[in-house]
């Protein structure tokens, strides 16, 4: 599996179900360039705070326990099994979902804001560092972009 987020250098990628920031320079043009015909696996938070629902040209997954969020959308389905989360599925967020499929992840797509912001939601960003090497990294006005890879277990 995949994942794509953005946080602060704190690991905050949220507040009060939205994002803590406007925009961060073509980050949203990134998302869309490598989400673009691909399978989509979020929470219900995460659904209910796109801005459009759905997102074109993708498959939404919803990770819910409250399938009345999702009602009255026809390419969105309601996720029962985990075993449909392979490796090219996007894991897009929130930060519950992330936890709960963060060793299924092999690659992380990660802006990083270099401003923190007042946020109520956050990723252990520390962890983040110990389990995956940066890949590569580009610097933007106000984040850098980062694409990791989870370490070999050397146990």
């Amino acid at each position: 599996m995949k994942a794509i987020l953005a946080c602060d250098p704190k690991g905050g990628i949220g507040k009060n179900n939205g994002l803590p920031w406007d925009r961060l320079d073509g980050d949203l043009k990134r998302f869309k360039q490598l989400t673009d015909g691909q399978r989509l696996v979020m929470g219900s938070n995460t659904w209910k705070s796109l801005p459009v629902k759905p997102l074109p040209n993708r498959l939404h997954w919803v990770m819910t326990s409250d399938p009345s969020c999702i009602k009255g959308y026809n390419d969105v389905t309601q996720l029962l099994n985990p075993a449909l989360l392979t490796e090219d599925v996007w894991c897009i967020g929130g930060a519950t979902l992330f936890k709960q499929q963060y060793d299924r992840i092999h690659e992380l797509h990660l802006s990083v804001t270099y401003q923190i912001y007042d946020c109520d939601t956050y990723i252990d960003l520390d962890q983040v560092y110990k389990d995956f090497k940066v890949e590569s990294r580009t610097e933007h006005s106000d984040h850098a972009y980062e694409v990791l890879t989870r370490k070999e277990n050397t146990n």
